[in-house]
């Protein structure tokens, strides 16, 4: 089975993905913990995946290796 390069995937997330989802968010009048909170875990599973890392790598590692910024951030930016 082939697979993507890591770069690509995670490109493509930033690119499609990210933008999808966070369309209009800067109309939310208010978005709760658990909302962001799964918006996180969505947006980790994604680029864990990407990134052929296990399940139980550290979020935060996976941030930093791929470049990218939290969602919470992304939303504060466009707010």
């Amino acid at each position: 089975m082939s697979r993507a390069n890591p770069n690509t995937a995670i490109q493509r997330s930033n690119t499609a993905v990210i933008p999808k989802a966070l369309f209009g968010c800067e109309l939310w009048t208010s978005i709760s913990n658990v909302e962001m909170q799964q918006l996180e875990v969505a947006n980790h599973f994604l680029l864990k995946r990407a990134q052929g890392l296990p399940h139980l790598t550290r979020s935060d590692m996976v941030l930093g290796i791929a470049g990218v910024t939290s969602i919470e951030a992304l939303i504060d930016l466009q707010t």
